[in-house]
């Protein structure tokens, strides 16, 4: 009978140890899979889960994990941590690759498009200084050496008008001396003791150039006076590269960039609109106001035909070369297109607002 005692009690310790060490294998178990799928994969815990017990909840207060890198808390904060940096790291790669945002895709591909249409413009045209310009939204189009100082030429007398408006005014009587038509390069046909409002004599300065009116117009107010008050707006403007040595352009001094020209541009269209209305008409007729006679003159400007031409000026010298400054309608912009020292400068802007159609303005 005592035997008999002895086996059952030898029984229920056996089975006590068997209990204990399956749980010791259990835990061990547990806590090796999470922690080795931990390091290699994400394991999402979902609190949702009738399964899932708080480790927060069922933690005692003496934690039974002597190193807390493998408590469950531990596991699950690191878990979140590592799922958090892959799918910033993920996000971060879809928007670089452009699949989540559409609009940066076809930006990306815009610009693109932009750069290969310029590299080819580039190539055809007879000079590497040209500008588009956006006077709207104040974008660049389409932009080569827009900061290269180059001679203005005939350019210059776009500041002459200015100043000859602003200081003296459309309506002011101007005698034409013999200084003026002394000038080389002549163009109006104008004759010594001619007198002609300013206004005429811009038309003739927009329509077939002039360096007789220009310098008549500044030997009225005084040359010397006249070319300050030039330089001066020039520098108002910021043109910081730009400077005129006479009202017509003819020395070699005058210069400027198309960068600068932009500004006198801009300056123009909004403040002066009223020179682009004469310098794109294509026929004129102007009154001297003392012998009554009439001279006509019909502009030089190719452009003056397009219904899209909204002004502006050429320019030419034998150092300068072909310059030409224009303003168009373009898909309801208005946009500025400038050509230095070219061989065919007409030809160059045809060009030029040819690829527009095909840019994002």
């Amino acid at each position: 009978m005592k035997k008999k005692k002895n086996q059952n009690k030898m029984s229920k310790n056996t089975n006590f140890l068997s209990l204990f060490f399956t749980g010791v294998m259990v835990l061990i178990t547990f806590f090796g899979y999470s922690a080795s799928k931990t390091e290699n994969e994400i394991v999402v815990l979902n609190e949702n889960d009738p399964s899932f017990i708080s480790p927060l909840k069922e933690t005692p207060a003496l934690s039974l994990y002597p190193d807390p890198i493998y408590e469950p808390s531990s596991i699950l904060a690191f878990a979140k941590d590592t799922l958090d940096k892959k799918i910033s790291t993920h996000l971060k790669d879809l928007e670089q690759n452009s699949i989540l945002n559409p609009i940066t895709a076809e930006k990306n591909k815009i610009e693109i498009k932009n750069e290969n249409i310029k590299n080819s413009l580039l190539s055809v045209l007879s000079t590497d200084k040209v500008l588009a310009y956006n006077l709207n939204s104040n974008k660049s189009l389409f932009s080569s050496q827009e900061k290269n100082i180059w001679p203005t030429a005939s350019l210059a007398k776009l500041m002459t008008a200015i100043i000859a408006v602003e200081k003296m005014g459309f309506e002011k009587e101007v005698k034409i001396t013999p200084e003026a038509i002394a000038i080389e390069n002549e163009a109006g046909n104008f004759q010594a003791g001619e007198v002609f409002k300013i206004r005429d004599l811009l038309l003739s300065i927009f329509l077939v150039s002039s360096n007789d009116a220009a310098f008549a117009i500044a030997n009225e107010y005084g040359q010397e006076n006249f070319i300050a008050e030039m330089n001066k707006k020039a520098k108002e403007l910021e043109m910081s590269n730009t400077y005129f040595s006479d009202p017509a352009g003819l020395s070699a001094a005058s210069i400027s960039t198309a960068s600068d020209l932009s500004k006198l541009a801009a300056y123009i269209i909004k403040e002066r609109p009223e020179l682009l209305y004469l310098s794109r008409q294509k026929e004129i007729e102007i009154k001297d106001q003392r012998f009554g006679d009439i001279k006509k003159y019909e502009s030089i400007n190719k452009f003056s035909t397009r219904n899209d031409f909204i002004g502006g000026k050429t320019g030419y010298t034998d150092i300068a070369q072909e310059n030409l400054f224009s303003l168009f309608y373009v898909k309801n912009e208005t946009i500025l297109i400038i050509i230095l020292g070219s061989k065919d400068r007409f030809g160059d802007t045809e060009k030029i607002l040819d690829s527009l159609s095909l840019l994002n303005l």
